[in-house]
């Protein structure tokens, strides 16, 4: 058991959370192409650390570790994805990739 005081539990709660935010900031702002407010990242971190300095009393072996990380995974997605940060979607008449829609072209020809 790792004393609560400990300056290496807190060290290995904080790496945790780096890593979970993260790998979860990247994916889901890749995915959906947009970015991530600074206060939802940093409060992500905060609970993701919170949570792992609590399960970082003791040993864990790493099917435990990937468990925890899959599952915070799922939380943060959760998270970002209610941010806001999406915008509202105005039709622009293109695709997502910059084609020209069968819209467009047909009011260009008509």
């Amino acid at each position: 058991m790792t004393d609560a005081r400990s300056p290496l539990r807190a060290l290995r709660a904080a790496l945790f959370a780096v890593v979970c935010v993260t790998l979860a900031a990247v994916g889901h702002s890749s995915m959906s192409a947009h970015g991530l407010p600074a206060t939802a990242l940093l409060g992500a971190f905060a609970a993701t650390a919170a949570v792992a300095w609590a399960g970082a009393g003791r040993r864990r072996g790493a099917p435990a570790i990937a468990g925890a990380l899959l599952t915070l995974q799922g939380a943060l997605h959760a998270l970002f994805s209610t941010t806001g940060a999406h915008g509202g979607s105005r039709p622009t008449g293109r695709t997502r990739a910059g084609a020209p829609t069968r819209a467009t072209i047909t009011r260009c020809t008509a």
